[in-house]
């Protein structure tokens, strides 16, 4: 069985449990475990001691290159790749999702897509395969000129805790 801390008692009969965050990472939202002890009392007798820890909702963390993509003017080409993800939550399901940054009005900043392709798992990240295609037209552009678009990647739990990276695409 997993111990989710570490239990002790002193000789006057006083128990202290101390929990292990690192071992608790894996209990989300709505679960728990029970542990549960045997002391011996000055007398002989042993008396049991159970313990319930229950798990909170950890944010998923977002890790490796932010996308980044470039699209000269006359070049434009789809992109893709791979951002990675954890979550210190086992089992929980997980959403991807994308939108253009306030303040870019009147910009073309072509279409980022985000799905989730793998949940994390304990010896595994989970990952988000991204594709980028710059916009049609960039008649606007000089030759070796580029133009930022700004989106903003979410990974969601199913509990709503998120993390966001902002990419930057040329």
């Amino acid at each position: 069985p997993i111990s989710y801390g570490e239990f002790s008692l002193d000789a006057s009969g006083n128990w202290v449990y101390r929990p292990d965050d690192r071992r608790l990472q894996p209990l989300g939202t709505g679960q728990s475990a029970v542990e549960s002890f045997t002391v011996s009392s000055a007398d002989g007798t042993t008396h049991a001691v159970r313990i319930t820890v229950q798990g909170t909702n950890d944010t998923p963390v977002l890790s490796g290159a932010t996308p980044a993509a470039t699209a000269f003017a006359g070049r434009s080409r789809a992109l893709g790749g791979v951002l990675r993800f954890t979550d210190p939550d086992s089992g929980d399901i997980h959403a991807a999702g994308v939108e253009p940054v306030a303040g870019q009005e009147g910009l073309d900043p072509g279409v980022l897509s985000v799905i989730v392709a793998a949940e994390p798992d304990p010896d595994e990240d989970g990952t988000l395969q991204w594709s980028y295609v710059p916009p049609l037209s960039r008649d606007d552009l000089t030759p070796g000129e580029v133009s930022d678009a700004q989106f903003l990647i979410r990974v969601t739990d199913e509990h709503g805790a998120q993390a966001i990276r902002t990419a930057t695409l040329h």
